[in-house]
Parts: C-alpha cells; sequence; structure tokens
C-alpha cells in the first residue's frame, strides 16, 4: 500500500502534526491500526498519534 503524506517538509523544519493518508483492503479499526503501525515504528523516533476512518 502507498501512504501519502500531505504537504511537504523543508530542511529545518520538524514535522509535528504531518498528516498522511492511506487506503486499506481490509477495514481496520483506527485505535488498532495506530497501536499495529506504532509497534512496527518502535525503533524509530516517530510514533502514529490519532488515526481517523474517512
Amino acid at each position: 500500500q502507498e501512504v501519502v503524506g500531505a504537504g511537504r517538509t523543508d530542511t529545518g523544519v520538524h514535522a509535528i502534526g504531518q498528516v498522511a493518508h492511506c487506503d486499506f483492503v481490509t477495514r481496520w479499526d483506527p485505535f488498532r491500526l495506530s497501536e499495529a503501525l506504532n509497534f512496527h515504528l518502535k525503533p524509530q523516533p516517530v510514533s502514529i498519534t490519532a488515526c481517523t476512518e474517512v
């Protein structure tokens, strides 16, 4: 699946509040999705703070 980030981040600018969009074939509960993604992101200095189904 492709993840599309909203806008861009220039050099020296933080990405706090960065928004992204992705489509899934299987329906996910937003909380479970954020927990699953954060599990795989653990070694990185990034985390999912909220997921919303649209």
